[in-house]
């Protein structure tokens, strides 16, 4: 018996996303991967591992900037699945049977500092940090949970430029002697 329906979004171009989708497939969930139409090839072999923890999963394709496309993903997942349990609020707030949302952060929203000039993502993390605190409140009443996780370093082009930016002064010093 499965223990719900979750959602993960963006599950092929990060590896966070997709170790998410395979901890809640071997946890028993039924799992809906929606993922931008590029990303093809890369959704059909991860939807092959997670069927083969024994639960359902389908694919689709959606585009998140498109307030239709996201709406008839939502109408296609209940459909398909029955419900949502993890992930979609407002659906989950329609169907009146609670759920779990989970919001993948950085550790940049544990504070600023951690890399110079890097305002920009630690104004976006704090945001996303003030909506899960705001959110739990407010969906706290319809039996909805609301979680954000703060990964640490990841193989990002941000901490690639930042990394070779610190290995070149670095050299530079070294040469300077």
């Amino acid at each position: 018996m499965p223990q719900g329906t979750a959602i993960i979004k963006r599950c092929t171009q990060s590896s966070i996303g997709r170790a998410i989708a395979l901890q809640l497939a071997s946890d028993g969930f039924d799992i809906a991967l929606a993922e931008d139409p590029s990303q093809q090839a890369e959704l059909a072999a991860l939807e092959y591992e997670i069927t083969s923890k024994e639960v359902q999963c389908r694919s689709y394709f959606c585009d998140a900037a498109k307030e239709d496309e996201v709406k008839r993903l939502m109408d296609d997942l209940v459909a398909d699945f029955g419900g949502i349990d993890v992930y979609a609020a407002q659906q989950m707030i329609k169907q009146g049977r609670g759920g779990r949302f989970i919001c993948g952060n950085t550790m940049m929203a544990l504070g600023g500092g951690i890399l110079r000039h890097a305002s920009a993502i630690t104004s976006a993390a704090f945001a996303i940090r003030g909506l899960t605190q705001a959110a739990a409140l407010e969906l706290g009443a319809h039996n909805i949970t609301v979680n954000s996780y703060a990964c640490g370093m990841d193989s990002t082009e941000i901490v690639s430029v930042h990394l070779q930016r610190k290995k070149s002064k670095a050299r530079h010093k070294i040469q300077e002697g």
